[in-house]
């Protein structure tokens, strides 16, 4: 009889709390981050300016294990991300750290991040984006011809070359006339699938890092294989810009 009542005082309780079946903790709430990453580095000590890449795996609540492999070298570090999309990453005896935060966490599970950074002696910026997670992303063409408008009225030529691999691709990408003053920066980039919707093309994101400029940039593609989007640029001198711009792809004269 006791052990029956029990049970009833059990069941009396669990049903005035409402209590619901045990459910899967989420163990990590930062598994958008996991995952490649493609990125740029800026080193203040040598002034050297290159790409780097890396892998997040998920391991406790809002860390992740890390390998960052850059200039021939592989570096583990754990990071922990906050709720507000802050982080910092410490490598092995602190010989790595970057303390940084997200700037987009895209609908389609593309991930874009910066930091600062220190690497034994040397110190400076990361930026860095994870590509949209597709087996099957639109093609794009090799070169893409165009013009930007930008937000003081400045306008000029806009040619980016492509190499895509995946979703993901990267190349060189030229604003203006070089003998007039206009520049020239290697980029990183993903692209999406086609969604079914006619009216809505594949997305793109885009990042560069170089002594003269930060970019970022968010782009579609058209129906009709054209790009356009909108690019947000820092430059050297901590003048910030933003600039429309439209692309076609690039076809031989006759």
């Amino acid at each position: 009889m006791k052990r029956a009542l029990r049970i009833l005082t059990t069941l009396a309780v669990a049903i005035a709390f409402e209590v619901a079946p045990a459910q899967a903790a989420d163990p990590t709430a930062v598994e958008y981050a996991a995952g490649s990453y493609q990125g740029f580095f800026l080193s203040s000590m040598t002034g050297e300016n290159g790409m780097f890449s890396m892998d997040l795996t998920p391991i406790h609540h809002r860390q992740l294990h890390g390998n960052l492999m850059v200039t021939g070298r592989t570096i583990p570090f754990i990071v922990t991300i906050g709720q507000s999309q802050v982080f910092t990453a410490v490598g092995q005896h602190g010989a790595f750290v970057a303390h940084g935060k997200i700037l987009q966490v895209n609908g389609d599970g593309s991930v874009a991040a910066m930091s600062h950074y220190k690497l034994g002696a040397d110190r400076n910026t990361l930026l860095f984006l994870k590509p949209i997670p597709t087996d099957n992303p639109l093609q794009l063409a090799n070169t893409y011809t165009g013009s930007f408008t930008r937000d003081d009225g400045q306008t000029g030529a806009l040619i980016i070359v492509v190499r895509q691999v995946g979703s993901y691709f990267s190349g060189m990408a030229t604003f203006g006339d070089l003998a007039a003053g206009g520049m020239s920066v290697p980029y990183g980039a993903t692209v999406g699938v086609v969604p079914p919707d006619p009216d809505k093309g594949a997305p793109i994101h885009i990042i560069s890092l170089t002594p003269f400029a930060t970019l970022t940039a968010d782009a579609t593609v058209n129906g009709d294989g054209s790009i356009s989007g909108v690019v947000h640029v820092m430059f050297g001198d901590g003048s910030v810009h933003t600039a429309r711009f439209t692309l076609r792809p690039f076809t031989e004269p006759e």
